[in-house]
């Protein structure tokens, strides 16, 4: 074993080597999954017969390079999307048994003060970051529907209100950080 160690000593982790293999992975299943070249041109436009006509005019590099890039960044945001989207759910959901179990603990009969109050703020803490990757789920599902499904309702709001309501809230999330706050409602 201890040859073993010299041999291959240990590494020290990073977080990037995830994200880097997670990208080549993503890199090789998208080549393996589509042709080496994608060319969707108009076929009106471009299997025309060539004669008296100047062949390269029609097939202009600059164009086949944009529609290759664009369909590739397409690809390219649709692998990123999903990937968010696979690690806000994966982390929202030991957060979400998290909050459960510390629920479950907090409703025991006995516990010292200290003990719940501990409890309830990693209840908070979980329930906000919950509510952190749920407005990023959500904000990844509005990017990527159509703007025409999408339905408005608009509503007046008070801002002088909604800073009273969220005020206390805030402070509190800043207390925590060690931070200071201070705004002046005209």
């Amino acid at each position: 074993m201890k040859q073993w160690l010299q041999e291959f000593p240990p590494i020290a982790s990073d977080y990037r080597w995830p994200m880097q293999f997670s990208r080549r992975l993503l890199d090789l299943s998208a080549q393996l999954n589509e042709p080496s070249v994608v060319v969707d041109l108009p076929t009106e436009d471009y299997w025309e017969p060539a004669v008296g006509k100047d062949i390269d005019s029609k097939l202009d590099a600059s164009v086949l390079h944009s529609r290759l890039t664009d369909k590739r960044s397409e690809k390219q945001t649709a692998h990123d999307v999903e990937l968010l989207k696979a690690i806000a759910h994966e982390i929202r959901t030991p957060l979400a048994t998290i909050k459960t179990l510390t629920q479950l603990l907090i409703r025991k009969k006995g516990l010292p003060e200290d003990v719940v109050r501990r409890l309830e703020s990693i209840q908070q803490e979980c329930t906000q970051q919950i509510d952190r990757f749920s407005l990023i789920f959500r904000a990844i599902e509005l990017t990527t529907t159509p703007s025409a499904s999408l339905s408005y309702s608009l509503t007046a709001l008070s801002l002088q209100q909604l800073f009273a309501q969220k005020m206390a809230r805030w402070e509190t999330i800043l207390e925590r950080r060690s931070l200071d706050f201070d705004v002046a409602i005209p």
